[in-house]
């Protein structure tokens, strides 16, 4: 615009130009609004599946953890009530150590009525109980009501501090029926 001689058309010139510059920084605010829109829109979507897949994941890895302490609890029951009733078979004085490792999730082992072992585990619906059927009748060597003679007990602890970790146990045949107590 500045090689041009006339006045009116220099003007002119200038005014094209503002227009075309005009024109750019309209293109590229369009273009910046249009770009941030569709990071938004790549945002939402992103967050829109993402945090429920979170969720979902997180309380499916919940619900596992449970089906695996369930699982773990019922192995230990069974294993320790299918062993008390082979020392019983065997004959009074027969007896064999378990090293028993309870899951972090375990409360309490008790046996109750000397028939029922059980088990109390937490999980996310709260406290369960595993309850195993012996076909003999066990006792643990602490009475659970209080009293203070020798076992059996009708309701008894395998432990007088239950606790999740390592528990040495003697399961120990006394002719008519089986006790199951910690290690001395």
């Amino acid at each position: 615009c500045a090689d041009i001689p006339d006045e009116a058309k220099k003007s002119d010139c200038m005014d094209a130009a503002k227009y075309q510059r005009k024109v750019e920084q309209t293109e590229f605010i369009v273009g910046c609004s249009l770009g941030g829109a569709f990071l938004g829109v790549i945002m939402g979507f992103i967050f829109a599946v993402l945090v429920p897949g979170v969720y979902l994941f997180y309380s499916y890895t919940l619900g596992q953890n449970d089906a695996v302490t369930a699982d773990v609890v019922n192995k230990i029951g069974t294993d320790l009530v299918n062993t008390a009733e082979s020392m019983f078979r065997v004959g009074e004085h027969s007896w064999i150590s378990l090293d028993v490792v309870f899951p972090e999730q375990v409360v309490d082992y008790y046996i109750l009525g000397m028939r029922d072992l059980v088990i109390e585990y937490e999980s996310q619906e709260g406290i369960q109980e595993a309850v195993f059927f012996s076909d003999v009748d066990i006792s643990g060597g602490a009475d659970r009501d209080g009293g203070m003679g020798d076992p059996p007990y009708d309701n008894s602890d395998l432990s007088s501090d239950p606790h999740p970790g390592l528990v040495s146990l003697r399961v120990e045949s006394k002719g008519d029926w089986v006790l199951i107590d910690v290690n001395p």
